[in-house]
């Protein structure tokens, strides 16, 4: 249902390796979030297309660079937290495009914080790169515990770029939101 990421991809092996790293940077700096469900907060750290987000965390500039050599192409990373005591609703990851994962690096979890699918509570691995099986499985993490649940979400294509049309489309499928929306709060 839900499982360790097994591809090599050098842009994933360097996120993991840096977790340590992304996490105090998220402590430190405290970005400013915005909910996406009810108690799911989101802070996009890097889009593609978007000027206002290169340089804000090095660590993904890197890992981007990364990804061209590795003939991937990330969409997005951003941080994802689940405050103390939240469950967010029931969701699916649902996309048109065949090579698209969305990927989860945990980087802070407790033994109260899972995902939940199919009344089925899968633990957060922390450090390591985890992916649906089939992004139509409705989930939803929980977060139980006395430690916020926080990951990077990495938007990846397998392959080295996606049309304009189709990046769109993704944003209007996968964020929820349309692009105006986006543009009106500085994310692209």
């Amino acid at each position: 249902m839900f499982k360790i990421y097994e591809k090599d991809y050098k842009c994933l092996r360097f996120l993991e390796s840096k977790a340590d790293e992304l996490l105090k940077f998220y402590l430190d700096t405290k970005p400013e979030e915005f909910e996406i469900l009810a108690g799911w907060n989101v802070v996009t750290q890097y889009q593609y297309n978007s000027d206002t987000l290169i340089g804000i965390n090095e660590i993904f500039d890197e890992a981007i660079e990364i990804s061209k050599e590795d003939g991937v192409f990330i969409a997005i990373l951003s941080y994802s937290t689940i405050p103390v005591g939240n469950k967010t609703v029931f969701h699916t990851h649902t996309h048109t495009h065949p090579l698209f994962k969305r990927l989860h690096l945990n980087l802070q979890t407790n033994d109260d914080s899972y995902l939940e699918i199919y009344q089925n509570q899968i633990p957060w691995i922390t450090g390591k790169t985890m992916v649906f099986e089939n992004p139509n499985y409705v989930h939803r993490p929980v977060n139980n515990g006395i430690t916020d649940r926080i990951n990077v979400i990495i938007d990846l294509y397998e392959c080295k770029s996606v049309p304009d049309d189709e990046f769109n489309t993704y944003l209007n499928e996968i964020v929820g939101t349309k692009k105006e929306e986006l543009e009106k709060r500085g994310l692209i």
